[in-house]
């Protein structure tokens, strides 16, 4: 085949790729950001404080190892090992844009120039309403610099995360803010989900409910209606639930206590005491008296169920209170023996002068049956 003839079927066939590059085979656009938290973006900053400056790179890992070294001074410097970055690589990385991105993976898709000029996946704000995770740029004159804002006057002082120099690394410090500084914000921000906070202490009701709340109940269980569950502090016995706005019913239970509960609304950014109060549970009821069997051995002379053997000087006695036996130290006829310390039978104390009288009685009806049987004899 003559050369003139392969020109035009090489024109048709390059003709044919060019149709199916533009018309069918077209590139895929650029990926976008996609949507973070604040929080993610300073989770990300944290994770790359320690490493090396590394001019016109943006990588590390996240367990902090092989943090490389920086020496002289940039552009111009000396950089050893694979990790570590610059300030606008810092940025580009905790905010993952032009798309996302592993920290592991080295990549420097800006500048501070761009930071400072381009509005595609950032734009400028009013340095006053800075937030948490935004970001104050400056380029001027050929020099530049960036940081991830946390906290702090944004005319004054802040604390930032920022890969600030060779003789530096990449560091969460204190610094001011100069006037060059224009603050900027990362598009496609998921809003903060709006929490409160729900607390409070366990206390011992002592029937006045949180007018007086000095016994704390230390270690107390705390379980809310929605499921978590925590424990009381040691010492305050305080307790705390960062919380969805809402309705809450808090239960506390403690040894030796009844649980207690009650229900605490919870609104968002604000704060809401909700101190639950246990009342002891009662002791079991103590007998003040004492049973019979347990009254113990009666006293000396007495006995426990008022009968048994008579003392001395006493007689004994039949269920009805009669006599039935003489009175101790005295004989059948009633003649009882007296001793030097004895007082006499009339003055004798208890069944022993009863039973005297009751012998001498016997006696002199004795004297009375002779009498009569001597008269009867002499009327004979």
């Amino acid at each position: 085949m003559t050369r003139a003839r392969r020109l035009p079927r090489a024109a048709a066939v390059f003709g044919a790729i060019v149709a199916v590059v533009v018309l069918g085979g077209a590139a895929p656009a650029a990926a976008t950001p996609q949507v973070m938290t604040r929080d993610a973006i300073i989770d990300l900053a944290k994770s790359a404080m320690g490493y090396s400056y590394y001019w016109g790179h943006g990588s590390w890992r996240s367990d902090g190892a092989t943090l490389g070294s920086c020496s002289g001074s940039c552009p111009s410097c000396t950089h050893s090992g694979a990790y570590g970055a610059d300030c606008s690589g810092l940025a580009a990385k905790v905010w993952q844009v032009p798309s996302p991105s592993p920290i592991t993976t080295d990549a420097h898709p800006y500048s501070t120039y761009n930071f400072r000029n381009d509005t595609t996946w950032w734009t400028p704000i009013d340095r006053a309403s800075a937030q948490r995770a935004d970001a104050f740029v400056y380029n001027a004159n050929g020099a530049g610099h960036i940081f991830i804002y946390e906290s702090g006057d944004p005319w004054g002082d802040v604390w930032a995360y920022e890969c600030k120099g060779c003789s530096y690394g990449c560091v969460h410090d204190l610094r001011s803010v100069s006037s060059s500084y224009v603050a900027i914000r990362r598009v496609s921000l998921e809003a903060a989900a709006q929490t409160g906070t729900l607390t409070g202490a366990v206390y011992a009701d002592h029937g006045v409910g949180s007018a007086d709340m000095t016994e704390r109940l230390a270690g107390a269980a705390v379980t809310l209606s929605s499921g978590q569950t925590t424990t009381a502090a040691a010492g305050d016995a305080l307790w705390s639930f960062d919380l969805a706005p809402g309705s809450y019913s808090v239960t506390a239970t403690a040894a030796g206590f009844q649980p207690g509960s009650r229900t605490c609304t919870v609104s968002a950014a604000q704060t809401e005491w909700c101190s639950v109060g246990l009342v002891r549970t009662a002791a079991p009821a103590q007998d003040g008296g004492t049973s019979p069997a347990d009254a113990g051995p009666a006293p000396d002379g007495a006995s426990g169920d008022g009968g048994g053997a008579p003392a001395d000087g006493g007689v004994t006695l039949d269920d009805g209170g009669h006599v039935i036996g003489p009175p101790v130290g005295c004989d059948e006829l009633g003649i009882c023996d007296l001793t030097p310390d004895a007082p006499p039978v009339g003055l004798q104390s208890g069944c022993a002068a009863g039973g005297a009288a009751s012998a001498s009685l016997a006696v002199a009806l004795a004297l009375l049956l002779l009498l009569l049987r001597a008269f009867r004899r002499t009327a004979r």
